[in-house]
């Protein structure tokens, strides 16, 4: 699977993209939604993960562009502030949520559940 990780946190950027590649997946990162959707036109994941309090475009903003578009994918909104970002991330669009900080096995459980 093809997957565009964005956030603005480079160790758990790493981390991340680690835990995923290990796992199988193709990965391209962003350390911002302006970024990300430049890279996502290019690439065109099957799944995004997005953090949500990021600088340049927030992940609320990234998540509302990718579905205005209509566009069918996947996204997991992750964010270590409280669950109320998080439920905003839901009401517009992510398919799932991820409360910071979260074990790898969590992170690949979601994943493959959306794949």
């Amino acid at each position: 699977m093809k997957i565009l990780v964005i956030d603005d946190d480079v160790l758990l950027l790493r981390t991340i993209t680690r835990i995923l590649i290990a796992d199988g997946h193709d990965v391209v990162t962003a350390s911002d939604g302006g970024r990300a959707m430049v890279l996502y036109r290019e690439a065109r994941p099957d799944l995004v993960i997005t953090d949500i309090v990021m600088p340049g475009q927030e992940g609320i903003e990234t998540i509302f562009t990718l579905r205005r578009d209509d566009n069918p994918v996947k996204i997991i909104a992750i964010s270590g502030m409280d669950e109320e970002m998080l439920d905003t991330a839901r009401l517009i669009g992510a398919d799932d949520i991820l409360q910071k900080p979260f074990r790898a096995q969590e992170l690949l459980s979601r994943v493959r559940a959306l794949a």
